[in-house]
């Protein structure tokens, strides 16, 4: 289409400009050879001292690089997808609380797939619950709480995984836990079961070693 929209500018503003454009299909070659910079095969390429074609071929030029950089920008916004990226970590299935003596553990696996794995990936996991408040519209009170996990240590490379392998994350749920609420080890499943609504939200981030951009994964447990 811009070719054609050129061709018609030369057709009609390079008469007299020592381009011998004696056809419209002369016209739309040089208007493809000027975007295109291929070269020109004119007899005089300054045609002829012609004030006509100065806007003509600044703005022909101007043109193609605005469309050389949209084209670019396109290919690399698709090529370099962050969501494509991200569904090569996977998550377990299901999240497992175990139970010990004095405590419970809330624990699930990350992995992941790709060939080149992320750089510097880290792992948060959150609560959302719902509390029944009477003060708060619909009686329910919308909790977003980050748990502390137990692995990946942050005290150990800076809770830095290796996904590589899979790898094990868990929140240890005692007093202190937001999931305990205070509550003590044998009142735990009594507590669980109080909880209208429970989600647990782990969150993967990391940097594309390809294209180094930002990414998230993310999987819910409810």
């Amino acid at each position: 289409a811009f070719w054609l929209l050129f061709a018609t500018w030369w057709w009609l503003a390079a008469g007299d400009c020592h381009a011998e454009l004696v056809t419209f299909r002369r016209a739309f070659l040089l208007s493809l050879e000027t975007m295109m910079t291929i070269g020109y095969g004119v007899p005089d390429p300054y045609f002829g001292d012609c004030l006509e074609v100065v806007p003509l071929l600044s703005c022909q030029s101007l043109v193609a690089l605005l469309l050389d950089a949209m084209f670019l920008n396109l290919l690399y916004a698709r090529f370099s997808s962050a969501f494509a990226r991200a569904n090569a970590i996977v998550f377990s299935d299901v999240a497992v609380v175990t139970e010990d003596t004095d405590s419970a553990t809330l624990t699930f696996r990350i992995c992941e797939i790709a060939k080149r794995p992320l750089i510097e990936p880290l792992v948060r996991v959150y609560a959302v619950m719902h509390v029944p408040d009477q003060s708060q519209p619909g009686d329910v009170d919308i909790r977003v709480c980050a748990l502390e996990l137990q692995e990946p240590n942050s005290d150990i490379a800076d809770g830095k995984l290796f996904l590589s392998l899979p790898a094990m994350v868990s929140h240890r749920i005692d007093e202190h836990s937001p999931l305990a609420q205070g509550q003590g080890r044998t009142q735990l499943n009594q507590h669980f079961l109080d909880i209208p609504f429970l989600e647990i939200v782990a969150v993967v981030s990391g940097s594309c070693p390809v294209t180094g951009n930002s990414l998230e994964a993310r999987q819910s447990y409810a």
